[in-house]
């Protein structure tokens, strides 16, 4: 590593080029790492499951519990 002349050679520099130098070291190894993505080819044509209507009705029912108690703050009994 160089140091230019009105740097001082100072453990906190040092410790500052090492995690430097580490840091590009492990964005290099990320990079390198990453590939492509294998999708199928093609959409499957199935139904929706139960499972899904189950979670859309949940969150609807949030929504509707949620709305009274506000509703109620705009109109007072």
């Amino acid at each position: 590593m160089q140091y230019a002349c009105a740097r001082k050679l100072t453990a906190e520099a040092i410790k500052e080029d090492v995690m430097k130098s580490t840091i590009k070291n492990a964005l290099l190894a990320f990079m390198g790492s990453i590939s492509t993505a294998f999708a199928a080819n093609g959409a499957e044509k199935t139904e929706p499951s139960l499972l899904l209507y189950l979670f859309l009705g949940f969150g609807a029912l949030i929504i509707v519990f949620q709305a009274i108690p506000g509703i109620m703050l705009f109109f007072p009994c």
